[in-house]
């Protein structure tokens, strides 16, 4: 199955909970510390990429860690 980046999560069938866990599972996979409500702001596979990446990148600057 090919899920559009931009579509959105609730509309490929996701519930509140579903949300709650693929957050859950975000955080402790990726090491970010990505909330419930900026998912919700906007639900895409796409936002949720950018969401991972702009933590990562403030985790990095905040350590000078300069590698991405």
């Amino acid at each position: 199955m090919t899920v559009d980046p931009q579509a959105d999560f609730f509309e490929l069938g996701g519930s509140s909970l579903s949300a709650a866990r693929l957050v859950s599972l975000a955080r402790r996979e990726l090491h970010t510390d990505i909330t419930l409500r900026e998912f919700l702001d906007k639900p895409t596979v796409a936002h949720l990429a950018a969401l991972v990446e702009r933590k990562r990148c403030a985790v990095a600057e905040k350590r000078g860690d300069n590698s991405g």
